[in-house]
């Protein structure tokens, strides 16, 4: 899978688990998901649709290192995963 056009995730893959991480690499942002980090999420969705070896994605936020508070982290809201429901029940 070709990750050298990413500009707002970090993609991870184990081969012999099987696992994709995806890290939303916006914390300046608190992770909040602009259009281009949905666009390349819905490319790496689509990517792990046509590979076999691959069975489960976690998506994950970066963590700002200048954050002293740990309650003060984000991930994106709600909102992200119904745009992310829609969009795999899409034909």
């Amino acid at each position: 899978m070709s990750t050298e056009n990413l500009q707002d995730i970090d993609l991870q893959i184990d081969n012999v688990t099987g696992i994709m991480t995806v890290t939303i690499n916006r914390p300046e942002r608190k992770n909040a998901m602009s259009t281009l980090t949905f666009d390349e999420i819905f490319r790496v969705v689509d990517q792990l649709e046509k590979n076999d070896t691959l069975q489960a994605m976690i998506i994950t936020g970066a963590k700002d290192k200048n954050n002293i508070d740990p309650s003060k982290e984000a991930f994106s809201s709600g909102g992200f995963l119904f745009v992310f429901l829609v969009h795999m029940s899409l034909p």
